[in-house]
């Protein structure tokens, strides 16, 4: 029989699984409020279910605490191996994080996990239609609902039906829950059961055989809210002769509930058995509950068919001889309404029972906890532990920080508890904080750590409690609190070798560098010893690890006074040594970095890829914000401003949430980058600027953010100010110490006086940046890149009138900037080298800026729509362009996919049109499907849909819409609209050359025709 009211419910999923047996596969979200019938919508769904011949796989989350990570997933997988057990077995290895022990999962990453629930779960639909029922998500937690939206996402062209149950109250008080549940509210159909109608409730009283007198229905309503659990209580209380204002609804809930649990036994208070069986859990087993009350079987079933009886319990249909509680509203007002030293005994007893029978760490660790304080405390600690440890190979750091903070609560409850062990306990709980993206909350439990270790005069507990202060800290600060405390550290151990002292002095160096370098590198060199010297006793790891952050304190010493080709070859053998993922991480960004500074962008993209593995294994926020901000520099280096956009304030985002150091450091850098190529909105050209001043009066770095002040003061057209600002900057290049941002500084100082035309800076910067001229100007970690730094030479050299050096400086950006496949770099040094030809009139991009020369006069404009038909026009001298064809052509140059000076080689405009045109659209369908599989990924639903529709429509544009293959098709009033819009554009901006370059601008406007049809003849 179906729900009362609940038909629009019932037909969506009966809707979604006719759309699965089509073959394609559907999530349905069954939102709502505790009692509000989720559980019973699916449960009448299920006959159709059976009658379709679907098989059904069901699992749910555990309210009462203590249940492991994938516990409803654990279930589901119980299901499907009795379902079809080969296919279970056969993916074992894989599917093995999955279980509650967790085997293997230390050495697997999340990613295979995943995919093989989706494989097995696929390779089930492809015989007959497959259902997952995932109730009470809100108690799962987040692990639970990423696989699922993993499985949403890979498994939708399966025949393959997803349905979820939660409470929104309770989902929304988790933020990481949250925001996967939005995310796949994204994607799903979502089902809202409402209360009860008047009509419902009088069908459900009208089921009790209760009259419906005038104003029953009303009262009733006024007292459930139309609830219908608490509707269905309120009936059987009106049965039995009761009314509806002594049912205590809904606030006397747990009251109404204990009283018929009292009356279905025959007593005057709830039975032992029924108060055992709610601590117990879900799952009520009878040997169970009569080892927890040491009574035989005899008396304990019957009080469990009372309640059956009741319908207060049902019987388990997986475990033969099994109870379950008909809802958990029941065992919840239970459970919330035993005294607390009843409750806490209860507790206890269930856990040592549990134990006997071998129950996993996660549900002992929720009954020792709630023990206290008739004992447990002990257990509890122990058991806390083991369950963190078991998260943090699963990689769910949220779980593991707060098992270690229950840890800690239990361990601060034992007699004489020894401190060494609260310190242990401090240490391990910071770090899982700092992985879980908690950074204020680990600085905090760090420090703690200090203060006990310190009290101790442990030499490894100072020293991990100091390496969990001095980690995640900001590039652009030096913290010498930490500097001391890590000499203070690293003295405790009086000439001993150990894993931690090779570590303290790796982070000793690296913290250190930028105040005295010289100690640095000898700090660096003997971290490097101590990690040699390790013994056979001391495991293989470990030995990998010191040795892996000798190098990198090495590296981080040698920045700025490195040879990139060395460097990277140092970095590759800190790839191979990585054994911990943030020693994979870190020699990422280091191969990331060097490998620009070569040139080397298709190793730079390996090692991004290889990035963005490891944080998708890790679901930790820093390495993700790694991922995200590094394919950010690497999308803007190679074009595509608008998607660098995108990642830029996605990662910055994601950083500030997780209180990460460097959010600003790396977002303002960034968006420095975009700006340089497209324009930005007021709010990011703010942001912006607000960011780069405050740094370059806070950081240690101050010139590599004030020489990037100077561009936006000037782009702003208030050139004097930018001219008063750059001179007091150049006094500082004498003191300038070859750092991380030393080549930066120099090349965006070079971009400064060319943009200003100041040639005695000009003079001093060419030779600062001369030995620098094989490399690419990278900021600090691959933040940004500004290309070859030839190209900044050939502009110095050629404010400095020696034009040879200046064609051999741009000749070799220009080969480099090919060979990065950095195309937007490669047009401004091909115009930059054009320009060196004083008869000609050409355009080269300073940024947002454009700088116009013709012999001897020069104009700098805001980069405009007009500037760029221009130079199409200026670049096709002679030659008849219809105006439509200038806003195609010049809309490519803005998409990187044409020269921003108008490129194209002189030829009749249709024929450029075409293949320029067609060359675009290609590269975007090639650059679309790379970004869908990021995107399928990273289970980002929003952008995948983007991308698929925008893939849809340049198909069916290539498929005749524009004719590419042939003559392409105009409409009458699109020519007239680029007719006039063009005409416009290129008039203003010749009207606006006129205050800064007069002769130009008059011979353009006589020598450019504007109309239909537009023509440059010099």
């Amino acid at each position: 029989m179906d729900p009362v009211g609940r038909d629009t419910e019932l037909a969506a999923l009966r809707g979604a699984l006719d759309d699965v047996i089509g073959g394609v596969g559907r999530l349905v979200l069954v939102s709502g409020d505790a009692g509000i019938g989720k559980s019973t919508l699916v449960d009448a769904f299920r006959p159709y279910a059976a009658a379709a011949g679907a098989t059904w796989l069901w699992g749910a989350g555990w309210e009462g605490g203590g249940a492991p990570s994938y516990w409803p997933w654990l279930q589901v997988l119980r299901s499907a191996a009795r379902a079809a057990s080969a296919e279970v077995t056969a993916r074992r290895d894989d599917l093995g994080p999955l279980g509650p022990s967790g085997t293997g999962a230390s050495a697997r990453d999340r990613f295979v996990l995943y995919d093989a629930v989706v494989d097995l779960l696929v390779t089930m639909a492809a015989r007959a239609p497959v259902i997952v029922v995932l109730e009470d998500l809100h108690a799962a937690g987040p692990a639970t609902a990423q696989l699922l939206e993993f499985v949403a996402r890979f498994g939708r062209h399966a025949r393959l039906l997803l349905i979820a149950t939660y409470r929104p109250a309770e989902v929304d008080a988790d933020p990481d829950l949250s925001a996967s549940v939005t995310r796949l509210e994204s994607v799903g159909a979502l089902v809202a059961p409402g209360p009860l109608s008047e009509a419902g409730i009088t069908t459900v009283l009208e089921a009790h055989r209760v009259t419906t007198a005038p104003g029953l229905v009303n009262a009733v309503l006024e007292r459930t809210q139309g609830n219908p659990l608490f509707v269905t209580h309120v009936a059987r209380r009106l049965a039995a002769g009761g009314s509806p204002a002594d049912t205590g609804l809904p606030l006397g809930l747990r009251n109404a509930l204990r009283r018929q649990a009292a009356s279905a036994t025959g007593t005057s208070e709830v039975p032992d058995v029924l108060n055992a069986a709610a601590v117990l859990g879900p799952e009520v087993q009878v040997d169970a509950l009569s080892v927890v009350l040491d009574a035989p079987s005899q008396q304990v079933r019957p009080v469990l068919d009372a309640a059956t009886e009741a319908g207060l319990l049902r019987p388990d249909l997986a475990v033969p001889g099994g109870y379950t509680f008909t809802h958990s509203l029941v065992r919840e007002a239970l459970h919330d309404g035993i005294p607390p030293a009843k409750l806490a005994d209860l507790h206890l007893r269930v856990g040592h029972a549990l134990a006997a029978a071998g129950a996993e760490p996660d549900r002992l660790a929720h009954h020792f906890l709630a023990a206290w304080p008739a004992g447990g405390a002990v257990e509890a600690a122990r058991l806390c532990r083991q369950v963190a440890d078991r998260a943090t190979a699963a990689h769910a750091h949220a779980e593991a920080a707060r098992a270690l903070e229950n840890a800690l609560i239990s361990h601060g409850r034992i007699p004489a508890a020894d401190a060494a062990e609260r310190c242990d306990l401090l240490v391990r709980l910071a770090a899982a904080q700092f992985s879980a993206g908690q950074t204020t909350s680990a600085r905090k439990t760090a420090a703690m750590a200090v203060s006990v270790a310190d009290s101790l005069g442990d030499a490894d507990l100072l020293g991990r409690a100091a390496l969990q202060s001095a980690s995640h800290l900001p590039f652009n600060s030096v913290d010498h609190d930490v500097i001391d405390l890590l000499r203070r550290a690293e003295e405790r151990w009086e000439g001993r070798t150990s894993p931690t002292r090779a570590a303290i002095l790796s982070r000793l160096a690296g913290v250190t560098a930028p105040v005295d370098r010289e100690t640095a590198r000898a700090t660096a060199e003997h971290a490097e010893e101590v990690a040699l010297a390790l013994g056979a006793a001391v495991p293989e790891r470990e030995r990998a690890t010191a040795l892996s952050a000798a190098l990198t304190a090495q590296l981080a010493v040698a920045w700025g006074q490195h040879e990139p080709t060395t460097a990277l070859e140092t970095a590759r053998r800190l790839a191979e040594l990585a054994v911990d993922p943030a020693d994979e991480a870190t020699a990422a960004i280091w191969v990331t970095s060097f490998a620009l500074e070569v040139g080397d962008t298709a190793t730079s993209e390996s090692a991004v890829a290889s990035l963005e593995r490891i944080a998708r294994r890790e679901r930790q926020p820093r390495l993700r914000h790694l991922a995200l901000s590094r394919r950010a520099t690497l999308t803007t280096l190679l074009g595509d401003c608008a998607e660098g956009l995108r990642l830029l304030h996605e990662a910055r985002a994601l950083a500030l949430r997780a209180e990460l150091p460097d959010a600003d450091a790396v977002g303002w850098g960034q968006l420095f980058a975009v700006w340089r190529c497209a324009d930005l909105s007021e709010d990011d050209a703010t942001l912006m600027e607000h960011i780069a001043r405050d740094l370059a009066a806070t950081s240690p770095f101050p010139l590599a953010h004030d020489a990037a002040v100077v561009q936006m003061v000037a782009a702003r057209g208030d050139i004097n100010a930018a001219r008063r600002r750059f001179r007091s900057l150049m006094p500082a290049i004498d003191t300038l110490t070859h750092d991380l941002l030393y080549t930066w500084t120099i090349a965006l100082l070079a971009e400064d006086a060319v943009l200003l035309e100041d040639a005695d800076a000009a003079a001093v910067l060419y030779k600062a940046l001369l030995p620098l001229a094989s490399r690419f100007v990278v900021a600090a970690g691959a933040v940004a890149c500004l290309g070859s730094a030839s190209h900044q030479l050939g502009r110095l050299a050629s404010l400095l009138d020696k034009p040879d050096e200046a064609r051999a400086h741009l000749e070799t950006a220009v080969r480099a900037h090919r060979l990065a496949g950095c195309m937007r770099m490669l047009a401004a040094s091909e115009s930059a080298l054009a320009s060196l030809n004083p008869a000609a009139i050409f355009q080269y991009p300073d940024g947002p800026v454009i700088t116009i020369r013709n012999r001897a006069e020069v104009a700098q404009l805001p980069r405009s729509l007009g500037l760029g038909y221009l130079a199409v026009l200026i670049s096709n001298p002679g030659k008849d362009m219809l105006a439509a064809d200038l806003v195609a052509l010049t809309a490519g140059a803005a998409r990187g996919d044409l020269r921003p000076d108008g490129a194209p080689s002189p030829r009749a405009a249709d024929e450029v049109l075409d293949k320029a045109a067609l060359a675009s659209y290609r590269s975007r369908l090639a650059a679309i499907d790379a970004e869908l599989d990021e995107a399928r990924d990273w289970n980002d639903a929003a952008r995948t849909d983007r991308l698929e529709e925008e893939r849809e429509f340049l198909l069916a544009e290539l498929s005749g819409a524009l004719g590419l293959s042939g003559r392409q098709r105009r409409f009458a009033d699109e020519a007239e609209r680029a007719r006039v819009n063009v005409t416009r554009a290129i008039r203003s901006a010749i009207r606006k050359l006129e205050s800064q370059a007069p002769r130009l601008a008059a011979h353009l406007d006589s020598a450019v025709t504007t109309g239909a049809r537009c023509r440059y003849d010099p």
